[in-house]
């Protein structure tokens, strides 16, 4: 399927506590692996997909972050700093970025990364015969990447060119200010063209051939065990990177993660839920919380009859209480809000949103009597409105109770059912759901990030299967826009394409909770919630 997806998250990934190569092995070496300068760190679930241009969930992004690395980064003061480009220039009014690629670079395999591999990478994610997952990354401001994807542009005359070996220019359709934040998201790392070509899809589900640019690199894959990361001595900045190893392992079906963190046979866990860590005050000193650029929403399947319906749509989000679903079931670990793009999110200092409007109370009167008129014309039928959700943390528990007000205020007939986040990952691209419980974490501080996951063939059109060609012309339009102030109003115009006939309901903005060993120091989550070890120590 030809889609541009951007990293999309579930709803369970997004919590906050009130308190402030493969080779296999046995799972007990989990416990001591190499010696006191490794990180063992877990997981919630392993990760379906490893290839950079092509992941597009949370679990991937911790390994794909130390193993590659993109020309730039977010640091933790939410400043953008060198990485495997030591410089870049912008000109043309925010139209033409160059970048020199460090020549110390290296791949882990000690091969010599130059500008060549960033363009061909690029290439490849904008590719007219396949484009990868994460294309929409690029296709809306590289300058010809539209005619290109469709394959009416020779590659020559694409905004993508290797100038030399250590210099690489991207031109793009319009001033873009904020390119080089996009830039900046690992996703957007050089991949090897040549040996995901020699090896297939399957590239990066071996050691052997998940060759990467970043500070570690993949020593072992124990398939639904855990991944192993080992020091890179080939990475450019390695005297800076003090962890010998890093242990990513994937919780076990029926494994209370608390537990092991406990027994201390890991460290730190990726995230978890005010239910789960409320019974355990005395892990406060270990609990950190981070307010997230990302959202959690209901997305509403178009391809059934009765939920294209607009009023039916609209009943559903008047018997909404989000003030209830963050108060009372994920125990203030959110922010409530009616909005898709974050709070935190602003244009030329200007917010994106009023903070005093963020959220509306439920109506549930108005909302029976659209209902009641929706059954008198026969409309409902007795066929139970099915919600799905993700079985691990707070999904079950925000659906059930979101199940409970529509039978009980609206009298409709719900089910809900739950299941891991692989298989309701593939049942929202199937489309066989009606209502189903996600969300999407931003990657890069920009409006764009969210939004452009409803072009067409973006991910979140794909499995709302409902798409509105005028969103794209706008979109277009907004991204020629040099006045700040006419492309706020224009954003802020986009967001209301989505959520003012109800395509979506959003639910909150996230905050997230993770524990983390206080014996570990100097790692950080950043302003796009990457966990970052580059630099991390154990006291």
């Amino acid at each position: 399927m030809n889609t541009k997806k951007i990293k999309l998250f579930s709803l369970s990934l997004a919590l906050a506590l009130l308190i402030s190569s493969c080779q296999a092995g046995p799972p007990d070496t989990l416990d001591k692996e190499d010696n006191g300068d490794t990180l063992r760190f877990m997981l919630l679930e392993e990760p379906k997909e490893l290839d950079p241009t092509e992941a597009n969930e949370s679990y991937a992004s911790p390994v794909i972050y130390h193993t590659f690395e993109p020309l730039l980064v977010i640091d933790q003061n939410g400043d953008l700093i060198p990485a495997a480009a030591s410089s870049w220039e912008v000109t043309d009014n925010n139209r033409t970025f160059t970048f020199t690629i460090r020549k110390e670079a290296k791949w882990s395999d000690g091969t010599a990364l130059t500008a060549y591999d960033f363009a061909s990478t690029y290439l490849r994610i904008l590719s007219p015969e396949s484009p990868t997952q994460n294309s929409g990354l690029l296709s809306p401001y590289i300058l010809g990447a539209t005619e290109y994807m469709a394959g009416n542009l020779d590659a020559a005359d694409l905004g993508i060119k290797a100038l030399d070996n250590h210099t690489l220019e991207l031109k793009t359709t319009s001033p873009t200010p904020y390119f080089l934040q996009v830039l900046a998201f690992s996703n957007l790392s050089p991949v090897r063209v040549d040996i995901v070509t020699e090896n297939g899809e399957q590239w990066d589900q071996s050691a052997q051939s998940y060759i990467g640019n970043g500070a570690f690199y993949m020593s072992t894959y124990d398939f639904g065990k855990k991944i192993v990361l080992k020091k890179n001595p080939n990475y450019w900045n390695a005297d800076s990177v003090r962890l010998e190893s890093i242990i990513f392992s994937f919780r076990q079906q029926g494994q209370d993660p608390i537990d092991a963190f406990l027994e201390d046979t890991i460290d730190g866990i990726y995230e978890l839920t005010a239910n789960e860590l409320r019974i355990h005050p005395e892990l406060e000193p270990d609990v950190y919380t981070h307010i997230a650029p990302s959202t959690s929403f209901i997305v509403i399947n178009h391809d059934r009859l009765l939920l294209k319906n607009s009023d039916f749509r609209r009943a559903i989000e008047m018997a909404i209480d989000r003030k209830k679903i963050v108060d009372q079931v994920i125990l203030g670990a959110g922010i409530p809000s009616k909005y898709l793009v974050p709070l935190t999110y602003t244009i030329n200092a200007e917010p994106f949103h009023d903070f005093t409007e963020l959220d509306k109370a439920p109506d549930y009167q108005a909302a029976k009597l659209i209902i009641d008129d929706l059954k008198a014309r026969n409309l409902i039928t007795d066929k139970p409105l099915r919600i799905f959700a993700m079985d691990s943390g707070p999904d079950a528990d925000v659906a059930n109770e979101i199940a409970h007000d529509l039978e009980t205020k609206l009298g409709l007939a719900v089910e809900v059912s739950t299941y891991p986040w692989a298989e309701l990952f593939s049942k929202s691209m199937a489309g066989e759901y009606d209502l189903i419980m996600l969300g999407f974490g931003g990657d890069y501080p920009h409006p764009m990030t969210f939004l452009s996951n409803f072009i067409e063939d973006g991910i979140l059109t794909d499995i709302l299967n409902w798409h509105n060609p005028e969103f794209d012309l706008l979109l277009s339009e907004t991204l020629q826009t040099t006045d700040e102030k006419i492309a706020l109003e224009q954003f802020r115009a986009l967001e209301a394409m989505i959520l003012d006939d109800h395509h979506i309901i959003n639910l909150y903005h996230r905050k997230k909770v993770n524990l983390m060993s206080s014996r570990i120091k100097g790692w950080y989550r950043n302003s796009i919630s990457m966990y970052v070890f580059t630099h991390a120590y154990i006291e």
